[in-house]
């Protein structure tokens, strides 16, 4: 741990709902004894959280909208208070090769945040290392905060951010202390944009608090619960959840579709649920609280999320209600997409199907609610994977120990140039 300082986690917001594993990595993080603040660009309260979370939110930093004279005034005394650390961070982020005009007036109108959150954090204790979940905006300011503190800074990788929302990726890797990421399968990916960089680029699981989720052999409902959980995202693949369903009830089989989420496509997928005569099996519930996904959970003969890779290039990191249903001992069904069979490995701790396949997505549900003895199989050595693997405490002591390694590396010129 660190003696003399804290880490501050830079984000956009905090806490969205969908992003909750970020607030459950920090509480483990202060639970081993590390100083933990969160400084983000935006408040996003989502409710039903446990104390410890409450208090991460309350301590957290939020930045106020960027135009308004208190940032700028913070600005003004930060370049006063150290000249040339402040140009060399200004000139640091400005100057990196960014993908288009807009994404170097992205960077420009955020720099405003490294003034403002360096003021704020100056009365407090020292800072020792700065970490960004999410190679954007977010890395950026972590960036231009690291070289106006003179300390390291770190980011988190999951998907869209590397694959395709990637701006001055290679920079980012070569200026950081380390950089962490959800999959081998992304490792694989960000060694291939910057080998220079091979040696600290680690893999670090978004994990779930095994020990407090109860395991059960799953039973079948009356009718059997198909749950799936994740935001309305054309990643997620729910309208191939959807035509699988109208297959399921088209073999005569009874059941029921719960949809958790929200998101831009919702009224799109209730357009479809309706269109194909599904509104007596399939519903959308929308964005709920955990402990209500938890209620759900708990009854779900099946857990089914048919991720795919889009037509841009987006796709998962490895989606952490996987880890939650295998966890609950729910049996799932994904795809083999990204680096979902890292966790799910098909016939053995779940099944997988190909990715935009309706018709392989509603004979693996079929295949589960019938034969009880392969969900109990499924139920038993899925949990055994979480338990091994993707465990948040033993997640967050890897990162609390890269945190802490010293720093080795050939960093990038303008964040090297130290004062």
């Amino acid at each position: 741990m660190y003696p003399f300082g804290k880490v501050v986690y830079v984000l956009a917001h905090f806490s969205k709902v969908s992003e909750t594993f970020i607030l459950r990595e920090v509480v483990a993080l202060r639970r081993m004894g590390l100083s933990v603040q969160v400084a983000a660009l935006h408040r996003v309260h989502p409710g039903g959280l446990t104390p410890e979370e409450e208090a991460c939110v309350r301590e957290a930093l939020f930045v106020p909208p960027l135009f308004l004279p208190g940032v700028l005034l913070a600005n003004v005394l930060a370049f006063f208070r150290a000249p040339r650390r402040y140009a060399r961070a200004f000139a640091q982020v400005a100057g990196m090769p960014h993908r288009s005009l807009y994404f170097t007036l992205r960077a420009l109108y955020h720099f405003l945040a490294v003034g403002y959150i360096a003021r704020a954090l100056s009365g407090g204790p020292p800072v020792a290392h700065l970490h960004a979940h999410f190679a954007s905006v977010q890395t950026e300011v972590a960036m231009g905060l690291a070289t106006l503190l003179n300390v390291p800074f770190s980011f988190m990788a999951h998907a869209k951010d590397i694959y395709v929302d990637a701006n001055a990726l290679r920079e980012k890797m070569m200026a950081a202390k380390f950089v962490a990421t959800c999959t081998d399968y992304n490792v694989r990916h960000l060694r291939g944009i910057c080998p220079e960089t091979a040696e600290r680029t680690a893999v670090v699981r978004c994990g779930v608090q095994v020990e407090r989720i109860a395991w059960a052999t799953p039973e079948v409902s009356c009718p059997p619960l198909i749950l799936s959980v994740g935001r309305l995202v054309e990643k997620k693949g729910h309208r191939h959840l959807i035509e699988a369903c109208g297959l399921l009830k088209g073999l005569g089989l009874s059941f029921s579709c719960v949809i958790v989420g929200d998101g831009p496509l919702r009224d799109r997928l209730s357009e479809e649920v309706a269109r194909r005569g599904l509104e007596d099996c399939v519903s959308l519930k929308g964005g709920l609280p955990h402990s209500q996904v938890e209620a759900f959970y708990r009854r779900a003969t099946v857990f089914v999320l048919p991720s795919l890779v889009t037509e841009e290039g987006d796709r998962e990191g490895l989606p952490v209600v996987l880890m939650e249903a295998l966890a609950f001992g729910v049996p799932a069904v994904s795809t083999a997409t990204s680096g979902i069979p890292e966790l799910i490995v098909d016939g053995q701790t779940g099944l997988l199907t190909p990715p935009a396949d309706p018709q392989a997505l509603a004979r693996a549900m079929a295949r589960l609610i019938r034969d009880e003895a392969l969900r109990r199989r499924l139920s038993r050595d899925g949990r055994r994977r979480v338990e091994a693997g993707f465990d948040l405490e033993r997640n967050a002591a890897r990162l609390a120990a890269l945190f802490e390694r010293p720093i080795r590396r050939r960093a990038y010129p303008s964040a090297a140039k130290r004062a």
